[in-house]
């Protein structure tokens, strides 16, 4: 049987060698530069980030009433049968803008949720999260579409405001014609959301 040889190394020439291994650490000036610039960094960027989660919220809630309008308005022309878009209590529209908002076929346009009528409920949409708000125009509990789109009868029209808690400068809009088409606010050059007629959108 042949056998394996194991080969062999001489490590001994390296009993003589040191290894000298130098351990640094942050000089008390370095760190204090450090603790600087870290401090510099985060007052420059928290604010930026705060500023972009809030304006990204209320993108969001934008995009989705404004979905929620054209639902309604879409389905109202699409079945001939009027649509209405409010915040429901007890099955009646108030004022609460700022609750879960619900749409659903108005056969009476009496702007009441009325199941026993076979009227449906065809999407709805979340509360907005504790100390934001959503306004409408003052007085108006509801928005209802007709058979042709527009809004049925007058005094529905009106501009929603989303506004952020503590942060009204970074407030949206939609506008809702009569003829129940919307369109949405807009920067003006000094960064300010405003209407149509160019009007400051407020929400005091």
């Amino acid at each position: 049987m042949t056998r394996c040889a194991i080969p062999y190394y001489d490590y001994s020439h390296y009993k003589d060698v040191e290894m000298n291994v130098r351990i640094q650490g942050f000089s008390l000036i370095e760190l204090l530069i450090t603790i600087a610039m870290l401090c510099v960094i985060i007052t420059i960027a928290v604010p930026s980030f705060t500023e972009f989660i809030i304006r990204n919220r209320v993108d969001n809630e934008i995009y989705r009433l404004s979905k929620l309008l054209q639902v309604a308005r879409n389905y109202a022309i699409h079945y001939g049968t009027p649509v209405t878009v409010c915040p429901l209590n007890n099955g009646r529209c108030d004022h609460s803008w700022s609750e879960s908002l619900s749409v659903f076929t108005d056969n009476n346009n009496n702007k009441t949720f009325e199941p026993s009528l076979n009227e449906q409920l065809l999407a709805s949409k979340p509360e907005v999260i504790t100390g934001d708000k959503i306004k409408y125009a003052q007085g108006r509990n509801g928005v209802t579409y007709g058979p042709t789109g527009h809004l049925t009868g007058w005094g529905q029209n009106g501009t929603f405001k989303y506004c952020p808690e503590k942060h009204f400068d970074k407030a949206r809009g939609i506008i809702v014609a009569t003829s129940g088409r919307i369109y949405q606010t807009f920067q003006s050059s000094l960064g300010k959301e405003q209407t149509r007629s160019y009007r400051y959108l407020q929400c005091n």
